[in-house]
């Protein structure tokens, strides 16, 4: 059998007899080719154990292919797994030696292809391990201006939650905005304006629609591209807010989980307005407070009196509302 065979069937013990057996062979050509061959077979399925056992047994964690691509590069091109998995993924890599923002001959980082990929989780992962998030490639393009040429509107609002800077010019002098400038859809305008209401500068922006040279002619485009967009595209806009509002919280798919399993707790309690009066949320921005209530916890939702659930929950809105605040603050969040 071959080390891919073990690894798909999780077969750990043969994995590491071979590998011991493997790791004696004269044969230096062949031994690094199927370590690398192994090492991307567990990262495109996600099985970090194997390759712990791969790399302690003489597999090079640095290695890279004829692009210049590391292992990184290659597990941003798989979006099936989870936040949680990759996080563990990217943190070990990097005790391994691995740089988060290496560049391949393409000058594209793991962000880059996550980003380009729409790989979302891996994005978010890469994010809150510390990613450049205005890293560029050859042609000057960041992350954000890949997100919005594709118009992955979820992705741009976990780039802005991280400072993306809306207003760094490509080779071609363009700031980040959807592709179809010539003809834009519904989709790309309001993308364009979303950009523009988050600080990009209006004089830098290229689009043919009579819209955008309007909002040229005010006195402040960012509040011309909110007042358009709320008064055409209300519902988009309330998205587009609580996308970037939820952005800003690491562990909200585990908050959300946990809230799934109040459907099956006996003893289920309200516990929204107990924590509202708790004085440890004395300083929260109340607005936002209830956007997040609103978007994640409806009114009707009921949480279990497991006192271990219920302590995770209260830390995870500690710490989204600390995030929030750092955000405002102008601090970089802690990651």
């Amino acid at each position: 059998m071959k080390l891919t065979d073990y690894i798909i069937g999780k077969n750990y013990k043969a994995l590491e007899e071979e590998l011991i057996t493997f790791k004696t062979s004269s044969d230096i050509k062949r031994k690094l080719w199927f370590y690398k061959d192994a090492m991307e077979k567990c990262l495109k399925v996600g099985d970090l154990k194997a390759l712990k056992l791969i790399i302690e047994h003489g597999g090079n964690p640095l290695t890279e292919d004829k692009n210049g691509d590391n292992l990184l590069h290659n597990a941003a091109m798989y979006k099936k797994h989870s936040l949680a998995k990759n996080r563990e993924l990217i943190s070990y890599l990097k005790t391994q030696g691995i740089n988060i923002d290496n560049n391949n001959v393409f000058k594209n980082t793991p962000l880059y292809i996550a980003v380009a990929q729409s790989n979302l989780s891996f994005t978010r992962a890469l994010l809150e391990e510390g990613a450049d998030v205005d890293c560029q490639d050859k042609k000057k393009k960041t992350p954000l201006h890949i997100a919005a040429e594709n118009g992955d509107y979820k992705t741009i609002t976990y780039l802005l939650a991280y400072d993306a800077d809306v207003n760094i010019q490509d080779k071609k002098k363009n700031v980040p905005m959807p592709a179809n400038k010539d003809k834009p859809e519904d989709s790309d305008k309001i993308i364009g304006l979303f950009l523009i209401a988050k600080g990009a500068d209006i004089n830098l922006v290229s689009c043919n629609d009579p819209i955008f040279d309007f909002i040229k002619t005010t006195p402040n485009p960012e509040q011309a591209a909110i007042k358009f967009l709320a008064t055409h595209y209300p519902k988009e806009l309330k998205t587009y807010n609580q996308e970037v509002v939820i952005s800003n919280f690491p562990d909200i798919q585990n908050f959300q989980n946990l809230v799934k399993l109040q459907k099956n707790e006996a003893g289920i309690y309200n516990w929204k307005d107990s924590l509202r009066k708790n004085s440890r949320f004395g300083t929260i921005d109340m607005d936002s407070f209830n956007l997040i209530c609103e978007q994640l916890l409806p009114d009707s939702i009921l949480l279990t009196g497991n006192e271990n659930i219920d302590k995770q929950i209260k830390r995870d809105l500690i710490d989204c509302v600390s995030r929030k605040q750092n955000k405002e603050a102008g601090t970089k969040p802690g990651l």
